[in-house]
C-alpha cells in the first residue's frame, strides 16, 4: 500500500516537471518572439539603450536558472541577426552590476561572451580584450617579457635637452604624452612596467621650467594653436611651478636687488601669458589652484613675485574679457595679504618695488580708479630719463587701461626713445637724436600690457620715417635709442605677435616699399646682431625675403647688399638640422622631375642643389666630399663644374695691365674701363656687378700666391689688396675673405679688431653708446647717387668678419693633416675662453681641471690624461643641471648663444670633450666607463639620471665619439656566456637594470643595454639611420644562440615605435596588398562558418557566402 503510494507519487512529479518544462519552454518561446518583435524595430542607438537597461535588471536577480535564461534570450537574438555581437559585450562589460562579488552575473555574463563573441571581427574582438585586459592576470603576466623587450630602460626618467628651434616629428615623437593623463602614448595593450603608466608629472615640469620651451611642449601634448584646446594636466603643473618659486623665496635670508629667483618669475610669467592666450589654460582655474594650494602657508616673500605675474596678463587682457574671469584673484589676495596695517611705500629707485605694487596695480586695473600714485601722474617733476628711477613704470602698469592718466608716462618714455623730430629755423635737427636706451630692468619692470604699447608705438614711427620724403637732415634716421629698445623688446616671446612675427611680415616689406635704405639696413643689423632665439620659420621667411630685396635694382648699393650678404650668411648659418626639417615639411613643391617615387624629400633636394651649382658654380675637394651624405657625393660626382683655365685667366689679366700702363692719362683710363662721361666707375658698376669682378679677382690672386716663383711679388699684392680694403674701400675684408677664405695679416685689420675686443663687451644689452666706430663703404661715397653712406649703429668689420671666419676654420678643419690635433684644439679653445675672461665670471664653461690643463705648457699639457673621477665629476654637472641645481652662474638666457642651463651645459661639456688630448674612441669609451665601472659610487636613485645624462652628451658629439656604443654592444653579444646561459637567473632578469640594482646581480648586460637606448633614445636622424646598418653587417653574424637572440631584441626592441607608421604602410600597402589574392583563393575553399569568420580580409560579403 505504501509502495503504490510513493510510487504514484514519483509518477506525479515527474509528469509535473515534464509539464513545467513545456510550459516554460512555451513560456521562453513567447518571450523571445516578443523580444524579437520589439528589438527589432529598434535603430542601434534604441538597441543598445534597451539593451544596458534589461541586463541591469537581470543582474539584480537572486535565481541564477532564471538569469541564465534571460541572457540565453539575448544569446538567441544574436544568432538571428537582431542585435550586433559587440554592442552586448560592449554593454555587459560596462555594466556597473559586473562585479565579482555578484557572482552569478560575473560568472553568466563571460559565459554569454565566450560564446558569442565568435560573431565579432577581429578588430572589434582587440578592442573588447582590452577592456578585459586587466582581469586576465595569469595570462597578461605571460606577456611581461614582451613588453621589457620593447621598453626603453629608465623611460620614466628620461629628459630632454630643450632647443629653442623646435623639433620634427620623429624627433618628438619618444616624448609624447597624454594630454589628459599625461601618460606616454604606449604602443600595444602590454603588462609594461608600473613607472611607464604612470604620469609623467616630472618630465613635464621639466619641459616647462626650461626657457623656450613652448614648442616642445605644445608637440609633446599633441596641442595646436587652432583648436585652442583647455588642457588642465598643464594647468595644474603651472600651478605647482609657481609655488615652488615661492617656497624658494621664503628661505632669502636677506633683500638682494635681484631675487635668486628672478629669471624663474621672468620665464613664468611669459609662460602663463602664452598658454592662457592660447587657450590651452583657464586663468580662473590657474588662481583658484594657487588658492587652494596656499591655503595653511605664510609666504609673504613670495607674494609680490606671484601677484607680478598676474598681473602681467590682467594688464593686457582685463579690457577685452569679462571682470567675472578675474573676481578669484579678490579671494587669492586675501588669503596672501591678511594685513590690517597700510604695507609700507616701497624704494622707486630698486626694480623690485614693481612686483611690491603689483597687488595695487591689479586692484586698479580691476577697480577702474586710483587713488594712490595720482600725485605723480600730475606733479611737474616727473623724471626725463629712466634711469634707475622705477617711477613712470610703475605708473603705465598701474594706468595701461586708464588712457586719462596713462598717456602721459608712456608718452615720457617715447621721447626718451624718438627724441625731437622737429628742425630748426636754420633747417638742422633740432636736438641729436637719443643714444641711450631703455635698460632690460626697466623693460622687465614693465607688464606686458605696456609692452606692447610700446613696441606698437615704435612700430607706427619707424614706418612714418619710413614714409618721410623730406630733405632735413637726420629726419628719417633711427634713433640708436630706438633702435637698441626696438631690438631688446623684440626678445619677450609673449608679444610675438606684435614683436618678431610684426617685424618679419609687416615692417620689412613696408620699408622696402618706401626704398627708405638706411631703415632697412639697421632693420637687418639689428635681426643679425641683437635677436637670439627666433623659431626657424621666420628665420627662412627673412631668408626668402632678402633673397627678393638683394635682386631689386635700386637696392644695388655696396653698403646695402654687403647688409645682405651679411644678415643671409648669419641665417643660414645659425639654422639646425632639426629647423630646417620642419620647414622643408611645409615646403609644397609644383610637380617637377622626379628623383626618386619612394623618397620625396629627395626631390626638392635635388632641386634646390642644382639650382645652387648653376648661379654659382663651386667644386669640393675630395677629403670634404667624404664627410657628405652618400646622396650628395653621388649628385657633385655627377654634377662637375668647368674650372677657369690658368693660362688664359692670367693672358687676360696681363692683356688689361698692359692697356692700363700704355695709357697717357686719367681720361684715356676712364674711357677703357667704364662708360664715357661717367668718371665714378665702382658707382657705375654696382654692388652686384663688383661682386662678380671680386670673384675672378680672388681666382687670380689664388693663382699667383700658388706660384712658386712668386717671391716678393706675393708682398706687393697683399700691400695692394689692402690699399684696396682700407685705402680705398673698394671691397670689405669680410666679403673679400668669404671669397677668397684667405686671411690677410694687414695691419689695419688688427689694429681694429684690437681696439673693438679693448672697447666692446659681448654682453650688448647692457652698453649704451653706438657711434664710435664710423665705416667707410665705398670711396668718394659721400658725392653718390644715394646720398651718403648710411649710419650703422650695431654691426662692424669686426662682427661681420666673425661667421666668416668661422667658415674658415671649417674649411681649414676639413683638411686631413688638421684633424685631431690636440694642440691645435687647445690653441683654438684658449683663444675662445681668453677673450671671454674678462667677461665672464669663473667656471661658466669649463671645468677647474680642464682650465689647469689650459694654462699648462705645451711640454706638460701633451702628457696629461684625465682619470675616471674627471669623467665622473663632468657627468655630475651636467646631471645636476638637469635636475635644477646648475653650477654656472645665473646669466640673461634671453641673449645667451643656448636657450637655457641645460642646453649650456651640454654644449660646453662637449666642446671640452673634444678639446681633451686624447682620441675620440678613448674619450667615449671613458664616458661608457662612468657606468659600468663608476655605478659603485653612484646613488642607486640617481643611476637613471645619469645615463640619462651620458646619452644626451655622446648622441650630441660626432660620431666617432659616440659609435663607441657599437663596439662594446658586439663585445657583450660576442660574450661566451650569452652563447652558453651559465647564470641561475634567466636572461629576462639580468637585462632588467631594475632587477640587477635591486637585487645587486650582474649588472654587465643591463648596463650596456642602458647606455645603448640612452645614446639611441637622444639620437638624432643621421645617427639612428647607422643603427639598422650596424645590426645587419655586424650584429647578425654574431647571433647563434636564443639568448644572444633576445639581447639583440631588447637592443632594438623600444625604437621600432619610431618608425611604426612606416611598418603600418608596407604591412597594408605592400605586403597586404601582395598576399591578399592568394589568401582570398584559400578562403572561398572554407566551409561556409569559417568564410564568415575570415570575410574581413576577403571581398567576401555575407550573401556570397550564403550562397556558397
Amino acid at each position: 500500500m505504501l509502495r503504490t503510494r510513493a510510487c504514484s507519487t514519483a509518477a506525479r512529479r515527474r509528469l509535473g516537471r515534464v509539464y513545467k518544462y513545456e510550459e516554460e519552454n512555451n513560456r521562453l518561446s513567447k518571450y523571445q518572439k516578443k523580444l524579437h518583435s520589439i528589438m527589432s524595430t529598434l535603430g542601434p542607438e534604441m538597441q543598445e539603450s534597451a539593451m544596458r537597461q534589461y541586463l541591469t535588471l537581470t543582474a539584480v536577480l537572486t535565481n541564477r536558472y532564471k538569469m541564465r535564461q534571460l541572457l540565453t534570450l539575448l544569446e538567441n537574438l544574436i544568432n538571428t541577426n537582431i542585435l550586433q555581437a559587440r554592442m552586448l559585450c560592449d554593454c555587459i562589460l560596462t555594466n556597473e552590476k559586473l562585479i565579482y562579488q555578484n557572482a552569478d552575473f560575473w560568472i553568466e555574463c563571460f559565459n554569454l561572451i565566450r560564446r558569442v563573441i565568435g560573431g565579432v571581427d577581429y578588430k572589434g574582438v582587440r578592442e573588447i580584450m582590452k577592456q578585459l585586459a586587466k582581469l586576465l592576470t595569469s595570462f597578461v603576466e605571460s606577456f611581461k617579457p614582451c613588453a621589457q623587450m620593447v621598453s626603453i630602460i629608465g623611460h620614466s626618467q628620461m629628459l630632454p635637452v630643450v632647443e629653442f628651434s623646435g623639433y620634427a616629428d620623429h624627433l618628438i615623437n619618444p616624448w609624447r604624452l597624454d594630454p589628459t593623463t599625461l601618460k606616454f602614448s604606449l604602443k600595444g595593450n602590454l603588462p609594461y612596467d608600473d613607472d611607464l603608466l604612470k604620469p609623467q608629472i616630472s618630465l613635464l615640469r621639466h619641459v616647462l621650467q626650461q626657457p623656450y620651451s613652448r614648442d616642445m611642449m605644445c608637440s609633446m601634448l599633441g596641442l595646436q594653436k587652432q583648436h585652442k584646446q583647455r588642457c588642465i594636466a598643464l594647468e595644474d603643473q603651472l600651478v605647482e611651478l609657481m609655488i615652488l618659486p615661492m617656497e624658494r623665496s621664503e628661505q632669502e635670508t636677506e633683500e638682494d636687488e635681484m631675487s635668486s629667483t628672478h629669471w624663474c618669475w621672468l620665464h613664468l610669467s611669459s609662460q602663463v601669458i602664452y598658454l592662457i592666450l592660447i587657450g590651452f589654460a583657464s586663468f580662473p582655474n590657474i588662481v583658484m589652484g594657487l588658492h587652494n594650494k596656499l591655503i595653511g602657508h605664510d609666504m609673504k616673500k613670495g607674494r609680490d613675485h606671484l601677484m607680478w605675474v598676474l598681473l602681467q596678463f590682467i594688464s593686457g587682457s582685463i579690457q577685452r574679457n569679462p571682470l567675472s574671469n578675474f573676481l578669484p584673484i579678490i579671494k587669492l589676495h586675501e588669503l596672501l595679504y591678511p594685513e590690517k596695517e597700510p604695507l609700507p611705500v616701497p624704494d622707486c629707485t630698486k626694480a623690485h618695488c614693481t612686483h611690491q605694487m603689483a597687488v595695487v596695480c591689479i586692484w586698479m586695473h580691476l577697480l577702474k580708479k586710483a587713488e594712490f600714485l595720482q600725485h605723480l601722474v600730475t606733479s611737474n617733476n616727473t623724471p626725463a630719463l629712466m634711469g634707475s628711477d622705477y617711477r613712470i613704470a610703475l605708473l603705465c602698469n598701474a594706468y595701461s587701461t586708464n588712457q586719462e592718466f596713462y598717456a602721459r608716462p608712456m608718452g615720457i618714455i617715447i621721447e626718451t626713445l624718438f627724441g625731437s623730430q622737429k628742425a630748426l629755423p636754420n633747417g638742422n635737427p633740432g636736438t641729436p637724436l637719443p643714444t641711450v636706451p631703455l635698460s632690460m630692468c626697466i623693460l622687465d619692470s614693465l607688464t606686458l600690457h605696456c609692452k606692447m604699447s610700446l613696441i606698437h608705438s615704435i612700430v607706427t614711427h619707424v614706418a612714418k620715417l619710413a614714409q618721410n620724403k623730406t630733405n632735413i637732415p637726420g629726419s628719417s634716421m633711427m634713433a640708436p635709442a630706438l633702435v637698441e629698445t626696438y631690438s631688446r623688446l623684440l626678445v619677450y616671446t609673449e608679444i610675438e605677435s606684435l614683436g618678431i612675427k610684426g617685424f618679419i611680415n609687416q615692417l620689412l616689406p613696408n620699408v622696402f616699399k618706401s626704398h627708405a635704405w638706411g631703415i632697412l639696413h639697421n632693420l637687418l643689423d639689428m635681426f643679425s646682431y641683437r635677436i637670439h632665439h627666433i623659431q626657424p620659420h621666420y628665420r627662412v621667411t627673412l631668408l626668402s625675403n632678402i633673397h627678393s630685396l638683394a635682386a631689386y635694382p635700386q637696392a644695388n648699393q655696396t653698403q646695402l647688399q654687403l647688409c645682405f650678404e651679411s644678415t643671409a650668411l648669419r641665417l643660414i648659418t645659425s639654422l639646425g638640422s632639426s629647423g630646417v626639417q620642419l620647414q622643408m615639411s611645409r615646403v609644397v613643391s609644383e610637380p617637377k622631375s622626379l628623383v626618386s617615387s619612394e623618397s620625396e624629400e629627395l626631390n626638392p633636394v635635388k632641386e634646390l642643389l642644382t639650382t645652387i651649382i648653376t648661379n654659382t658654380p663651386h667644386m669640393w675637394s675630395q677629403h670634404t666630399l667624404q664627410c657628405f651624405p652618400p646622396v650628395l657625393v653621388e649628385f657633385f660626382s655627377q654634377n662637375t663644374t668647368t674650372q677657369e683655365n690658368k693660362q688664359v685667366l692670367k693672358k687676360s689679366v696681363e692683356e688689361e695691365y698692359r692697356k692700363w700702363t700704355s695709357m697717357a692719362n686719367d681720361n684715356d683710363i676712364i674711357s677703357h674701363f667704364s662708360v664715357p662721361g661717367t668718371p665714378l666707375i665702382l658707382e657705375r658698376i654696382g654692388a652686384r656687378a663688383l661682386s662678380a669682378h671680386l670673384r675672378k679677382f680672388c681666382d687670380y690672386l689664388v693663382l699667383e700666391v700658388t706660384n712658386p716663383a712668386g717671391g716678393p711679388h706675393i708682398n706687393k699684392c697683399v700691400d695692394a689688396i689692402n690699399d684696396i680694403i682700407w685705402k680705398y674701400n673698394i671691397v670689405t675684408i669680410d666679403k673679400l675673405v668669404l671669397c677668397l677664405l684667405l686671411l690677410l695679416k694687414g695691419s689695419e685689420l688688427r689694429n681694429r679688431a684690437q681696439d673693438f675686443v679693448k672697447e666692446n663687451s659681448p654682453e650688448h644689452w647692457k652698453q649704451n653708446n653706438w657711434l664710435k666706430y664710423p665705416e667707410k663703404f665705398a670711396p668718394e661715397e659721400p658725392n653718390n647717387a644715394y646720398g651718403g653712406p648710411i649710419p650703422v649703429y650695431l654691426s662692424n668689420v669686426c662682427l661681420r668678419f666673425i661667421p666668416v671666419l668661422d667658415i674658415v676654420v671649417h674649411r681649414y678643419l676639413e683638411i686631413p693633416q688638421l684633424r685631431d690635433k690636440p694642440l691645435l684644439k687647445r690653441k683654438l679653445l684658449n683663444a675662445v675662453l681668453g677673450s671671454l675672461k674678462d667677461v665672464r665670471p669663473s667656471g661658466w664653461a669649463t671645468t677647474e681641471v680642464f682650465q689647469a690643463y689650459l694654462n699648462k705648457t705645451e711640454t706638460e699639457a701633451t702628457g696629461w690624461t684625465p682619470d675616471l673621477n674627471y669623467y665622473l665629476t663632468l657627468v655630475n654637472r651636467m646631471v645636476d643641471t638637469m635636475n635644477g641645481n646648475s653650477h654656472f652662474p645665473n646669466t640673461d638666457w634671453r641673449f645667451n648663444e643656448y636657450p637655457n642651463p641645460s642646453a649650456h651645459s651640454l654644449y660646453v661639456t662637449c666642446v671640452e670633450l673634444m678639446a681633451l688630448p686624447m682620441s675620440p674612441k678613448y674619450v667615449g669609451n671613458s664616458l661608457l666607463d662612468v657606468i659600468s665601472k663608476g655605478f659603485v659610487v653612484i646613488p642607486p636613485m640617481k643611476i637613471q639620471l645619469w645615463i640619462n645624462a651620458i646619452g644626451l652628451i655622446m648622441a650630441a658629439l660626432p660620431d666617432p665619439y659616440w659609435t663607441v656604443i657599437q663596439e662594446r654592444v658586439s663585445e657583450v653579444i660576442a660574450d661566451s656566456d650569452l652563447t652558453e646561459w651559465p647564470h641561475s637567473h634567466t636572461p629576462f632578469q639580468l637585462f632588467n637594470l631594475k632587477t640587477t640594482s635591486e637585487v645587486m646581480l650582474e649588472n654587465k648586460y643591463s648596463l650596456t643595454l642602458a647606455l645603448a637606448h640612452a645614446i639611441w633614445y637622444h639620437a638624432s636622424a643621421g645617427q639612428i639611420m647607422q643603427v639598422p646598418v650596424y645590426i645587419k653587417d655586424k650584429l647578425s653574424l654574431e647571433i647563434h644562440s636564443e639568448t644572444q637572440l633576445l639581447f639583440l631584441c631588447h637592443l632594438v626592441g623600444p625604437f621600432l615605435q619610431r618608425f611604426n607608421s612606416d611598418l603600418y604602410h608596407i604591412k597594408y600597402m605592400f605586403v597586404g596588398d601582395t598576399m591578399k589574392n592568394e589568401v582570398e583563393s584559400v578562403i572561398r575553399k572554407l566551409r561556409p562558418s569559417l568564410q564568415m569568420r575570415l570575410r574581413f580580409i576577403t571581398h567576401l560579403n555575407v550573401e556570397q557566402i550564403n550562397t556558397a
